[in-house]
């Protein structure tokens, strides 16, 4: 699930509860950047939507002024990837999403080291805007 932070829940039974997994709090980077559990380089630090925010702002990024985070986000997606024809992406916001992609992939390549799934499913409002 991708919101605010990053979460994951496995299902090992279908018939059965899933349990909760700290996946966003899986180390990404050694020495990375300060997550707000307040350990260095989790996952959440860099894909969780605050994170992505915060990394898009410090890079130079403008989200509106006074936006909650959903609207920040869509305003960053849409900076990176125009729809007027001819409007040239902002680099600064393609390449802050382009890094999370490379996060995010790392992430899921270690839920697929640990646990084998044979599907996984992205949710929550972040992830369906990043689809």
């Amino acid at each position: 699930l991708f919101g605010s932070g990053v979460g994951a829940c496995v299902v090992t039974d279908p018939t059965g509860p899933g349990r909760a997994v700290e996946w966003g709090h899986l180390k990404v980077r050694v020495r990375g950047r300060r997550c707000r559990c307040g350990a260095l380089g989790c996952l959440e630090a860099y894909a969780g939507a605050e994170a992505l925010l915060e990394r898009w702002r410090e890079a130079g990024g403008r989200p509106p002024e006074g936006a909650d985070e959903e609207t920040a986000l869509t305003a960053m997606l849409a900076a990176a990837y125009p729809a007027g024809a001819g409007t040239p992406p902002d680099a600064t916001a393609l390449a802050v999403l382009e890094e999370t992609a490379e996060f995010l992939g790392a992430g899921f390549a270690d839920l697929i080291n640990l646990f084998q799934p044979e599907r996984i499913l992205v949710g929550g409002w972040a992830g369906l805007q990043l689809g």
